[in-house]
C-alpha cells in the first residue's frame, strides 16, 4: 500500500514540476502577459476618461500616460488643447462618449401605426 501512495505522489510531483517548467518557458506565456499588459493599460485608460468626466482636472495626465500607439493624430491634438485648457477635456470626452455610444446615430424607432384590416 505504501508503494502505491510512494508511486502517486512521485507521479503527482513530476508531473506539477513539469508543468510549472512548461509555463515557464511556453512561447504563448510571453503573448499572454503582453495582452494582460494591454489590457490593464486600456483599464487604466477608460478609468482616467470616466475621472476627467466627473471634473478630476489631475486625471488628464493619467489618461496621457496610459494613451497606447492606437490612438489617432486627432488625440496628439487633444492633448496639446487640454495642456493649455484643461477645462475642456471633461465636456469633449463627455460630447466623444455620446457620439461613439451604442445605437448613437440610429434612427428612432418608428411610432406604432394602427393598421385596419379591410375584409376582403
Amino acid at each position: 500500500m505504501f508503494g502505491l501512495y510512494a508511486a502517486v505522489v512521485l507521479i503527482w510531483g513530476s508531473t506539477w514540476i513539469a508543468i510549472q517548467y512548461q509555463l515557464s518557458v511556453a512561447p504563448e506565456v510571453a503573448v499572454a502577459e503582453a495582452m494582460i499588459a494591454d489590457n490593464a493599460r486600456q483599464l487604466r485608460f477608460a478609468l482616467a476618461v470616466d475621472r476627467v468626466i466627473d471634473g478630476d482636472s489631475h486625471a488628464v495626465a493619467d489618461l496621457k500616460a496610459s494613451a497606447g500607439p492606437e490612438l489617432g493624430p486627432a488625440w496628439r491634438i487633444y492633448f496639446a488643447l487640454w495642456a493649455l485648457v484643461p477645462q475642456l477635456a471633461g465636456p469633449m470626452l463627455a460630447y466623444r462618449r455620446r457620439r461613439n455610444a451604442r445605437g448613437a446615430g440610429a434612427p428612432d424607432a418608428e411610432t406604432a401605426t394602427i393598421r385596419k384590416v379591410l375584409p376582403a
